[in-house]
């Protein structure tokens, strides 16, 4: 297990409800919630990281850049706007409160041919952080 996920896996246990699985190069956390999202930080071989939240994924060349959003997944000030049509999720975007306001953040989506059927959508939230100032990616 790496320097970096140890200290998550320390930082980790100061939230009782956080229930997560530890690999060498990874640390996975179950939803914290039955409207929460699982999240996952990896690190890859190529020396980037790739952090996920339910389908949804991004890469990072930056491993601080990476903690922190990993970390982002656990607070107030994120979510995950999960959309289907029928049953089939087909599109994943990460929100954040800022100013007032969620905001789109990152998006990833599957091709859905059921386009007739109308979108349903739903917010999936951790709430373990609660921070009371909005987000700021500086």
């Amino acid at each position: 297990m790496s320097e970096i996920i140890c200290k998550i896996v320390k930082k980790l246990n100061k939230y009782p409800k956080v229930v997560y699985q530890v690999t060498e190069n990874s640390i996975h956390l179950n939803p914290t919630n039955e409207n929460g999202f699982s999240i996952v930080y990896k690190e890859n071989d190529d020396n980037t990281f790739t952090v996920s939240y339910d389908k949804w994924h991004d890469n990072f060349t930056n491993q601080d850049n990476a903690i922190s959003y990993f970390i982002l997944g656990l607070t107030n000030k994120c979510r995950l706007k999960v959309t289907q049509r029928k049953l089939i999720v087909y599109k994943w975007t990460v929100e954040l409160y800022q100013d007032g306001k969620w905001l789109k953040d990152k998006s990833i989506c599957k091709i859905n041919l059921k386009f007739w059927i109308l979108p349903k959508v739903k917010y999936l939230q951790n709430n373990v952080i609660i921070c009371k100032f909005g987000y700021h990616n500086k």
